[in-house]
């Protein structure tokens, strides 16, 4: 518990409360707690209302999930869904190890995305984003939604989309199935357009009834600390298989739609735990900027306080 705000304090509580070995000197706690000096004159009063303990801020977010795919000519997938963000504080004790766990990146499957992977620290978790539609598949649920593919529901109709979850995510666009004229032909006049990814912040777009050029864009993620996470993939069109789309390289980002063989896998997640003034902490890439300690995880590892 933390120690007295006022009034005197001894040696022997300062010990109490923050360890060390035997025989203690009061040199021997600097730095131990925000407001006490890390070096030259330390004092007693120093250590009034401080704790052990402290506080951190986190995020966690959810490996992407792999844009859809198609074999047909004229059929494209939908984006995949980004990862699951959520953020908040936390508070940790000196000596305990916290389990961190990174999600992968979903990868492009036969025909629909697979989900990405969960995120989670602090009992805390993100789920991954969900795959993109493909030939004949329906979008999956995630962290944010798949986008649609819309592959054999009729002129002008709709293909299912994934849902995300409440507080991590949003929605998948829906696909669409657009026939250019009335005959029925698979390599000619009919086409099928992938809906957006979601993202955190936004939904997919959803794909119009009518031939595309470019493609169809996905939810926008989260800014957060200074870097994009959690946005979705975009569907692609019958003018473009969207390799922009490939999540591989940006955390939590889903992976684009295409044709043939060439959906694209979302981006791996990643969590990030930082607090006020220098390093107290070790476990995974650590840094200090603007009065913050930050430590970044891009793999499963362990946070010790």
């Amino acid at each position: 518990m933390p120690l007295p705000n006022s009034g005197q304090i001894t040696l022997s509580q300062i010990a109490d409360e923050f360890g060390g070995n035997a025989p203690h000197s009061i040199s021997e706690y600097y730095g131990a707690a925000s407001g006490v000096p890390n070096s030259g004159q330390i004092a007693f009063s120093h250590f009034h209302g401080k704790s052990a303990s402290y506080t951190v801020q986190y995020f966690v977010c959810a490996g992407g999930g792999g844009g859809g795919k198609s074999t047909r000519n004229n059929d494209r997938g939908g984006g995949g869904g980004g990862g699951g963000f959520r953020y908040g504080n936390a508070t940790v004790t000196p000596g305990t190890n916290y389990s961190v766990t990174v999600g992968s990146k979903g990868n492009t499957g036969n025909a629909r995305g697979n989900r990405g992977g969960t995120s989670g620290v602090f009992g805390v978790n993100a789920t991954g984003g969900g795959g993109g539609a493909g030939m004949n598949s329906n979008a999956l649920n995630g962290g944010s939604g798949g986008g649609g593919s819309g592959r054999g529901t009729g002129n002008g109709s709709v293909g299912n989309r994934g849902n995300g979850t409440s507080g991590q995510g949003q929605r998948g666009g829906s696909g669409r199935e657009y026939w250019l004229n009335s005959g029925f032909m698979y390599n000619t006049n009919r086409y099928v357009q992938g809906g957006g990814g979601g993202g955190k912040n936004s939904v997919g777009a959803d794909a119009p009834n009518n031939r595309t050029v470019g493609s169809i864009a996905g939810g926008s993620g989260q800014s957060y600390w200074g870097t994009n996470y959690a946005a979705g993939g975009r569907g692609a069109t019958w003018s473009n298989q969207n390799t922009s789309g490939n999540g591989a390289n940006s955390r939590g980002i889903g992976g684009g739609g295409g044709v043939g063989n060439s959906g694209y896998a979302g981006g791996n997640g990643r969590v990030g735990i930082r607090y006020a003034g220098n390093a107290r902490a070790n476990g995974g890439s650590r840094n200090t900027s603007g009065g913050y300690t930050y430590h970044y995880f891009n793999s499963s590892g362990t946070f010790s306080a």
